[in-house]
């Protein structure tokens, strides 16, 4: 089966949420209990602290920056672990009985580690920082604004915090380019986690880190060492200047061609994972 029927697709999503609920559940009581553990540190830091509204509103802010960090992480780590309930033979073997196509399944994973790992890092945060709040009022009898909606509000809003759209060059591209860009970008990071997923069977996550750092450290030594931007500046803007337009469509082209280049290898890499069995890499 090659094509995508809408109606298979549903049942392949039903049959993954009902044979991984246990998972999900794992995984929301432990991130609950992380953010619930940061909470409690900040909470048992700041009793001493002089209450006000503008200080509720601060440190409800402060918290909710620092969370983003931690949601960033743990996104990170999920589409690392893209894969993990396919690590045993009979796992593999119950996803390949499955009647539906490669591309079905493929990207019925792709959902549950992206808007699955979402849902849960969010009902985890709601959960966190109801009892946050109800531990901050017995302990120091305040209240603090509510975390959770400062954190939603900083996702929907967060291309406003970008320094260097603000820098000038916003004024001279038209928004919707800039949008596409952040997302490209944030789509880049997501699908390179993963490509790592799909490549990698043990330690998903630390082999992705160190790809990306010896790709990022090869990149920085072939642009400083080797004097690569120089030749760079000499070609696109001393000879032939090119305008903050034709730049933004050229780096967004780029982003695109290596997102379905991720997307490509990643699908082929999980249509033979089913049925090899490497230590290692799904290679």
């Amino acid at each position: 089966m090659r094509n995508i029927n809408l109606n298979r697709l549903l049942l392949t999503i039903k049959w993954d949420l009902v044979s991984n609920w246990k998972v999900t559940l794992r995984m929301t009581l432990s991130i609950m209990f992380g953010i619930l553990c940061f909470f409690a540190i900040d909470i048992l830091s700041t009793r001493g602290d002089t209450y006000s509204p503008e200080y509720s509103t601060d440190k409800a802010q402060a918290l909710a920056a620092s969370l983003s960090f931690i949601a960033v992480l743990f996104m990170s780590v999920c589409a690392s672990m893209i894969f993990t309930t396919m690590k045993t033979k009979q796992q593999r073997i119950s996803l390949l009985m499955q009647p539906a196509s490669n591309m079905e399944k493929f990207i019925v994973k792709i959902l549950y580690s992206s808007v699955g790992a979402f849902i849960v890092f969010i009902a985890a945060l709601f959960a966190a920082d109801l009892l946050r709040a109800l531990l901050d009022f017995i302990l120091n009898q305040r209240y603090i604004g509510m975390v959770s909606f400062w954190f939603l509000k900083n996702i929907f809003f967060f291309c406003d915090g970008i320094v260097f759209f603000n820098a000038g060059i916003s004024r001279q591209i038209n928004d919707m380019a800039t949008w596409l860009l952040v997302i490209e970008i944030i789509v880049t990071g997501y699908m390179t986690f993963i490509l790592g997923g799909t490549l990698f069977r043990q330690h998903s996550w630390l082999c992705t880190m160190g790809m990306i750092f010896i790709i990022v450290y090869t990149a920085g030594y072939i642009l400083i060492e080797l004097d690569f931007t120089s030749y760079v500046h000499r070609i696109f803007f001393q000879h032939n200047p090119i305008s903050p337009t034709t730049l933004f469509i050229l780096t967004d082209m780029a982003l695109a061609a290596l997102i379905a280049f991720e997307l490509w290898a990643s699908y082929k890499l999980f249509c033979r994972m089913q049925v090899i069995n490497n230590k290692w890499t799904n290679l």
